[in-house]
């Protein structure tokens, strides 16, 4: 059996945030509209919630607090106490018709919470720092419970209904946290459930959250809880708002629950994961092979000694082609872990010693089993299926029948009726750098204009620093505008357009990291969309154009939206030889500088319709040339230069209104 090694790193996603995102030194500028269903649906939970919600065939009530009484109380025990630095109105207010009501989340609906027509609380920050011409501060408070008694419980879980939005760091302020000793000490706890922590989005509304205090709580006499905003006095915690409902405390009767949450086809601490991945890039079987990461829980009551994960991989025909079992371990009940305050998810990562012997589609099944009955097994076994390529081979963070959302476009503030510089992308990393990257797979949403410029950009980074640092390094670029022919009518008749890069890149580097990027850079009256997935990036991979503070159009990793951009590889063919996989080849223009006239050589298959199209520096459309339709063979164009200004110019050859090829010339 190859190497394993287990990571009690909380649930994947916050773990990757760790290890492969900086924290950026210019942070995104704070949004005035209302939160669109896109910024919600961003907030990408994993799928499932995280925690069973409560079942009163199976668990026990302890305490309920629906807030009709606003902080006096409504749960039979007693009156809720609030604090913040709040040095006018209090931070911390019953909600009313207006809430939330600050400069920044004004028209913002209200919490959707199952009883909000009877009351729910909110932390207004947005509300307290207005106007924020006056002058903001950054913010802290806590909501405390009155004292309970869970004595003789085994395990103590709190539910609630909240919704939030936070600014201005990634990291979340929210948490719950308990304490036994009277407030004197204080276990802390995350707040905010699986939402994906990221300044500036807003989470679902209502977004039910759980957390396991049991090792905090579980059989302890005197007991408080309180939710806390910010409560390590970090600085950078200004605005939005945190609503709260529907508090319900609650023993489990279930002993022995195991759940596998989440699988992932990679070490997303390292080397990011991947749904589609060219065959040169699969681990070898000798480097200990495909990683699978296991996010898991123990619900129960119970420790289960002996857990055993087995993963099982399966070809397209259901074939059992590979099967390795991980070494037993412990896996305590929430009550009975050492470590307090717990992590609500661990995660294994096993080196199964796979990797495929040919193209295709691929399941990866882990299944989880302890010496215990399980008394839930329903949840003990998840499945991904996950695809290696050849020919050319096609790497992406994306997987097609999990694509269910278009990217959007906000108005720009600087330039009425233009829409503000838009782009999106992905993260990479290689295993074999002796291959050859010669072009993107993007896939336009159906809102794009036609004709909106787009910049394609692989780049190398230095995670450290982040894709806007000094060290980043072009690697390689194209640019184009989007055809037609290039824009879907919807999500279901969407199809990738593949772009080549202008010059091939072989000059990839195993183990360094790379951003692949597209963007229009300026602001544009045509509206630039991509489809992706939000129900993924598990590694913090995606990335996207915002404004920083200062007011720059940079780029932002950590985006809880994976765009459906990839890269095309191949270590066996150039990107001459490929570029005529659609029929054609377009040549470098001769002669290069030019002065007054240029020749494009061209080449096609069959007889095909062809448009020339040349771009200047700033993606200004300066030329058409219209060939209409072309006898398949060697071709050219004579074009004269001799009309426009010095400088590098873009030149692009569209074939059958659906396939390009851009390079670039330069006009002396």
């Amino acid at each position: 059996m190859k190497k394993l090694y287990t990571l009690a790193v909380g649930a994947l996603i916050g773990a990757s945030a760790v290890a492969q995102t900086p924290q950026e030194t210019n942070l995104p500028k704070h949004k005035t509209q209302k939160a669109t269903q896109q910024e919600v649906e961003q907030s990408n939970r994993l799928g499932d919630d995280q925690q069973r919600p409560y079942d009163p065939s199976r668990d026990t009530h302890l305490f309920y607090e629906d807030f009709a009484n606003g902080f006096d109380g409504n749960n039979g025990v007693g009156a809720w106490t609030i604090s913040d630095i709040g040095t006018g109105d209090d931070v911390w207010m019953v909600a009313d018709a207006n809430s939330p009501a600050g400069e920044f989340s004004t028209n913002i609906d209200p919490l959707d919470s199952e009883t909000a027509d009877n009351g729910w609380v909110i932390f207004d920050a947005d509300f307290y720092n207005t106007p924020v011409s006056g002058g903001v501060e950054d913010l802290t408070g806590t909501l405390t419970s009155p004292e309970m008694d869970f004595s003789g419980t085994e395990s103590v879980k709190i539910a609630w209904d909240q919704y939030f939005r936070y600014c201005c760091f990634s990291p979340s302020p929210l948490t719950v946290e308990v304490s036994t000793d009277g407030g004197t000490s204080w276990s802390v706890f995350p707040a905010h459930g699986d939402f994906l922590e990221n300044a500036n989005e807003a989470s679902p509304n209502p977004f039910p959250t759980q957390v396991d205090v049991s090792c905090a709580a579980a059989g302890e006499s005197s007991v408080i809880v309180r939710f806390g905003y910010d409560t390590a006095g970090e600085t950078g915690y200004s605005h939005y708002f945190w609503g709260i409902d529907d508090v319900r405390i609650f023993e489990t009767d279930v002993v022995n629950d195991l759940r596998v949450a989440q699988v992932t086809n990679g070490d997303v601490l390292n080397i990011y994961e991947f749904w589609v991945t060219p065959m040169e890039q699969a681990i070898p079987a000798s480097d200990g092979g495909l990683v699978v990461g296991t996010m898991y829980q123990n619900y129960g009551t119970g420790d289960q000694e002996n857990s055993v994960f087995t993963i099982d991989i399966l070809d397209s025909d259901g074939n059992n082609v590979h099967n390795v079992s991980a070494e037993a371990f412990l896996i305590p009940a929430f009550a009975n872990d050492p470590t307090c305050p717990n992590t609500p998810t661990d995660t294994l990562y096993i080196e199964t010693g796979w990797e495929p012997s040919e193209a295709g589609e691929y399941t990866v099944r882990t299944t989880i089993a302890s010496d215990a009955t399980e008394e839930m097994p329903e949840d003990n076994t998840m499945e991904k299926t996950i695809e290696y390529t050849a020919n050319p081979g096609i790497y992406g963070h994306d997987y097609v029948p999990l694509l269910d959302a278009e990217t959007g476009v906000t108005d720009s503030e600087d330039s009425p009726g233009d829409y503000e510089p838009e782009g999106w992308g992905n993260a990479f990393t290689f295993v074999n750098d002796d291959i050859t990257v010669w072009g993107t797979s993007i896939r336009f949403g159906a809102s794009t204009d036609e004709n909106a410029f787009f910049n394609a950009q692989l780049l190398q980074f230095d995670p450290a620093e982040g894709v806007n640092g000094a060290n980043v390094v072009p690697v390689a670029t194209t640019a184009g505008v989007v055809q037609s022919s290039m824009i879907p009518t919807g999500l279901a008749s969407s199809t990738p357009t593949w772009i080549l890069f202008e010059d091939e890149t072989s000059d990839i580097i195993a183990g360094e990291f790379y951003y692949m990027g597209v963007s229009n850079n300026q602001p544009s009256a045509e509206a630039l969309t991509f489809y992706g997935m939000t129900n993924s990036d598990s590694d913090f991979s995606s990335g996207a154009i915002d404004q920083s503070g200062a007011g720059d159009f940079i780029w932002f990793l950590s985006r809880t939206f994976t765009p459906a951009i990839r890269l095309i590889t191949d270590e066996f063919v150039s990107v001459d030889e490929v570029s005529t996989q659609n029929g054609f080849h377009m040549g470098q223009n001769h002669p290069n500088p030019a002065v007054e006239s240029t020749r494009i050589p061209f080449n096609l298959d069959q007889a095909s319709e062809v448009r020339f199209e040349v771009y200047d520096i700033a993606g200004k459309l300066v030329r058409t040339i219209n060939k209409g339709q072309v006898a398949a063979g060697n071709q050219f164009i004579q074009m004269e230069v001799n009309d426009l200004d010095a400088g590098i110019f873009s030149y692009t050859m569209i074939v059958d209104g659906k396939f390009t090829s851009t390079k670039k010339m330069v006009i002396q």
